[in-house]
């Protein structure tokens, strides 16, 4: 994928007056001070106009490709959040119903991080 910030044309579909609108591609170290500005302000207390605040200037930037990211940034968050409790409501069941120490996971496996979460509660749950 390409870390370019430059628009990139696309035509819209609905449209009939054939306007064009730029698609705008984050770079990472963009990416980057926006979850910094995020984490700045709060997720929960974020607005377009907030983040622009605690972002560092950059021409590309305006507010409305900052609530768009804002949006996509929010729903892949809630996603992440939904895996992440799925994975370790289903370790915790597991380490439960298994009446063990904690140390049930084979040593090749790998865990999630829900799953690693679970076993930290567990083990403190003994």
């Amino acid at each position: 994928s390409s870390t370019s910030s430059q628009p990139k044309s696309r035509r819209k579909g609905s449209t009939s007056d054939n306007r064009w609108s730029k698609r705008f591609t984050w770079p990472d170290e963009l990416h980057r001070d926006f979850v910094s500005a995020i984490f700045d302000v709060g997720l929960k207390h974020s607005s377009p106009s907030a983040i622009l605040e605690n972002m560092r200037k950059h021409d590309s930037i305006t507010s409305e490709r900052v609530k768009s990211h804002l949006q996509k940034y929010r729903l892949r968050r809630a996603k992440s959040k939904r895996e992440f409790m799925a994975s370790y409501d289903s370790a915790m069941s597991k380490l439960n119903s298994s009446g063990g120490g904690g140390n049930e996971a084979e040593p090749s496996s790998s865990l999630s991080s829900g799953e690693v979460a679970a076993h930290l509660s567990h083990s403190t749950m003994l």
